[in-house]
């Protein structure tokens, strides 16, 4: 390997330490924080990181790359870390680069991840669970480790303003600590009701629904909760992933959730898509689907 795939190898691994270093103590809804309308959560951030490194990958190996979608933001983040490292061992193994140099590859698909490591710190602190500050020259970043597992700061600042503790912090964090959740509470009844077992089981559905449900379904059928339970249990089995997913508080006790679900193609067929919006009504301290509908979407 010679020194500039040297080089890059050790910036891959010292983005999986920064992209570490940001996700390190993050509370389990920090995944799906939205900072403002129509900007990536940290899930999305990382799929996204995932998709410029494959992009990047195919400099290697040619073709094209969509990163998969994953519901647990873990298997995201580890995927992510699976492609760096296949990255990394091609730039090891020698493989040609295909119509890229050294330094394109550096100053294009590399940096722009790198940057996105930067802004998942930025979310950290929007997301009031700041990232503590160190010193990255000591850092102990080795191009052998490049995986989910990195060391701690080897020497942490000294002086941390806007430390946990502080009162500033802890009163933004009580403000912020009911709308935050929301969105995580949300994301995990839709993705719940995507899942095969939970579609075909009608007391899971007795649960979720409201008895005044009602759904406009991508065919154009109009269902009932009563239609939609019977429906749903004749469904075959197909995984349903989430894809852009957004919500919005429209009153005290009622929410509006849009995403675009991706239904994965059975037996060489290609995906489906469709874009989803759901209503959910709470009553007595619980979420309930009150509206639902579907709209078939080319996968573009």
């Amino acid at each position: 390997m010679d020194n500039k795939r040297r080089l890059l190898k050790h910036f891959l691994a010292g983005l999986a330490y920064r992209t570490q270093k940001a996700l390190r103590g993050a509370p389990p809804e920090f995944a799906y924080f939205r900072a403002a309308p129509k900007t990536r959560t940290p899930h999305e951030v990382i799929r996204h990181m995932d998709s410029v490194l494959g992009y990047a990958r195919t400099y290697f190996i040619g073709g094209t790359y969509r990163p998969p979608e994953f519901t647990d933001f873990k298997d995201a983040v580890n995927h992510f870390h699976e492609v760096l490292a296949d990255i990394a061992r091609h730039l090891e193994q020698g493989t040609e680069f295909r119509g890229i140099t050294e330094e394109k590859l550096l100053h294009g698909p590399f940096s722009d991840v790198m940057t996105h490591a930067g802004q998942l710190g930025i979310l950290r602190r929007l997301a009031s669970s700041p990232v503590p500050p160190e010193d990255f020259i000591y850092a102990d970043i080795s191009p052998d480790n490049l995986g989910p597992d990195q060391p701690p700061p080897a020497k942490p600042d000294k002086e941390w303003p806007e430390a946990p503790d502080s009162g500033e912090f802890l009163a933004r964090k009580e403000s912020v600590k009911a709308e935050e959740s929301l969105p995580q509470v949300l994301y995990e009844l839709e993705a719940r009701l995507l899942k095969p077992e939970v579609r075909r089981s009608s007391i899971e559905l007795e649960k979720l629904l409201a008895d005044e449900f009602v759904e406009f379904g991508s065919s154009g059928q109009v269902f009932d909760k009563r239609a939609i339970i019977e429906s749903l249990g004749k469904e075959p089995q197909i995984q349903i992933s989430i894809s852009n997913f957004q919500s919005e508080l429209l009153g005290p006790e009622i929410a509006l959730v849009t995403y675009r679900a991706i239904f994965s193609g059975q037996k060489g067929q290609p995906d489906r898509h469709s874009l989803r919006s759901s209503v959910w009504k709470r009553t007595d301290d619980t979420w309930r689907m009150v509206f639902h509908q579907g709209t078939p979407r080319s996968s573009s």
